[in-house]
């Protein structure tokens, strides 16, 4: 209750504020403007929710953006970023959400508010400098809503509305849980096959038993292919045809640090390579991805990563008894 009286006051200092400013413009306006710094307040902008929201909703809501790319309402000034499609991190809500989905709202308030008019609870808010400028910003990451505010007037310059936890969490947990964590520019263990890889990489620059190895300027890539439903392999026997993909190891050629890697390395196991100093692997069974790392120069630095069968891929493990090893896919 405290939280409703709390925003029922910022909102009508807002609107008394802009309605001041509103005498010099028609009425039909003045209250467009009211309705529209009533839904500043919280993480949603003028009906506007990130990951919510799209580029369709905004649209019919505002209609195109001017041709700088943004919208001018009176003295404030809104641009909008969406989602260009789904990206490579499946542990990032942003990556999850179709193309044209909100991901951000900024609001750039020309004439600023005093920060004190926003009546913000210090609790909720955290406050840190600006890495520019003799600014701060006021952060509450649980509502996803970022206030700019000037240092030497105390006057909020900006609005930013980012995906709340909540909604966030929502998205990791609803379609983050259903997808794959083993795939590697499209390519993903006992699903993919050998053609698609060289569509992707070219014909391979050598090989070794089993393993194929291809050369992109960015990175080494080797890969192993099934040689028949059941064959045995160096990674175990698979009920898969021959040519399908059962594992992938990228060589980065460019240095990349562990924490930059698109995955929650939270959720995996860490533990010492016991024959190389400072070597380190983590492990996602789960996941199918295996990364070995090396501390260099004080940085743990990415030395390969390696994509395999998940736990889930359990129903496609060959029966260990041979007899009943000769099931077709």
């Amino acid at each position: 209750m405290e939280d409703i009286v709390r925003i029922s006051m910022t909102l009508n200092v807002n609107i008394a504020l802009l309605l001041n400013r509103l005498k010099r413009i028609p009425l039909v306006l003045a209250v467009s403007l009211s309705i529209l710094v009533a839904n500043a307040a919280g993480k949603q902008w003028r009906g506007i929710t990130p990951l919510k929201s799209s580029r369709a909703d905004v649209e019919s809501l505002l209609g195109k953006p001017n041709e700088l790319g943004f919208y001018q309402i009176e003295n404030d000034r809104a641009i909008i970023f969406y989602s260009g499609g789904q990206c490579e991190n499946p542990d990032k809500c942003e990556c999850l959400v179709p193309k044209d989905t909100v991901l951000r709202i900024n609001v750039t308030l020309e004439y600023g508010t005093e920060l004190l008019k926003f009546n913000l609870d210090n609790k909720r808010y955290t406050k840190d400098k600006a890495p520019y400028g003799p600014q701060s910003t006021y952060s509450d990451l649980e509502d996803g809503v970022v206030y700019t505010v000037n240092g030497s007037d105390k006057t909020v310059t900006a609005i930013d509305y980012w995906p709340s936890t909540k909604d966030c969490q929502e998205i990791l947990t609803n379609v983050g849980a259903n997808i794959p964590r083993n795939v590697w520019r499209g390519l993903m263990p006992l699903r993919s096959r050998r053609d698609e890889v060289e569509r992707l990489l070219g014909p391979p620059k050598d090989s070794i038993g089993q393993t194929y190895i291809y050369e992109t300027p960015v990175e080494r890539v080797d890969v192993s292919y099934s040689e028949g439903a059941c064959r045995t392999n160096e990674i175990g026997q698979w009920n898969v045809p021959t040519g399908t993909v059962l594992r992938i190891k990228v060589y980065p050629r460019t240095t990349t640090l562990v924490r930059d890697l698109p995955f929650d390395v939270g959720k995996y196991k860490r533990g010492p390579d016991p024959n190389i100093p400072d070597r380190f692997f983590y492990v996602n069974d789960e996941n199918g991805v295996m990364i070995e790392s090396e501390v260099r120069q004080g940085c743990e630095q990415v030395v390969n990563v390696t994509y395999e069968p998940t736990t889930k891929d359990v129903a496609l493990r060959c029966p260990t008894n041979s007899k009943t090893a000769t099931k077709k896919p």
